[in-house]
């Protein structure tokens, strides 16, 4: 099976990783194409039977009304073109695979896409696992956003400490929203998100405790 990771946006790339081996072997990795039948063209070449892992991402106070629109719709796209080509997939936060894959910024925050962090992070991360590849970066989260799939499939340990829980993509991004905690760092109506039907307006508690007797991959 081959293992697709996308990183959304006009910057971000695609990746295509063999999940037959032991160690990352990477079939191929692709510059976000510009056009929507460039991305539906490069997806069905890997169509079904394989699967993907693509960065569960949204809109930013550093957007602007024309950015924010632009990348929402890049987003869709993907999701409708893996659906075309057959591929099922799941969505991961940025948080949580940076976390697994060791390359969370020193402040313990994740880059964001139109963000202050610093991309060289993952591209050096990227050169690490993939030294036989000519890491950019418009491709560097997409090789590790694959790298992590193909852990995750393999069931190979993610974290150092591996929590009860730490499944919990939503725990992870409340975590990485510049230092505040999780009560302070979740924005309008994320809590009711993340909670289990029925379990909205019970209070902060009862959110973070359903998310973490739920915890799944998001």
């Amino acid at each position: 099976m081959l293992l697709i990771g996308i990183d959304p946006g006009a910057s971000g790339g695609i990746a295509v990783i063999n999940a037959a081996f032991a160690t990352p072997q990477v079939v191929k990795a692709f510059k976000m194409p510009e056009t929507e039948s460039d991305v539906l063209a490069l997806l069905r070449q890997f169509g079904p039977g394989n699967h993907a892992m693509i960065e569960r991402v949204w809109s930013s106070p550093q957007m602007g009304v024309v950015s924010a629109f632009k990348f929402g719709r890049g987003v869709g796209v993907l999701h409708m073109a893996l659906i075309a080509a057959g591929i099922p997939f799941d969505e991961v936060t940025p948080q949580k695979w940076q976390k697994a894959m060791g390359c969370l910024s020193p402040r313990g925050t994740a880059r964001v896409e139109f963000g202050s962090k610093d991309k060289n992070i993952t591209k050096r991360r990227a050169q690490a696992l993939f030294p036989d590849v000519k890491v950019t970066h418009a491709i560097a989260d997409a090789l590790l956003i694959a790298e992590f799939a193909r852990r995750f499939h393999s069931g190979a340990q993610l974290t150092p400490r591996a929590p009860q829980g730490a499944q919990d993509g939503e725990e992870d991004e409340a975590r990485g929203t510049e230092g505040r905690n999780d009560e302070e760092s979740e924005a309008p109506g994320r809590a009711e998100e993340a909670a289990p039907e029925g379990a909205a307006g019970h209070g902060r508690s009862r959110h973070r405790g359903d998310r973490t007797r739920g915890a799944r991959l998001r």
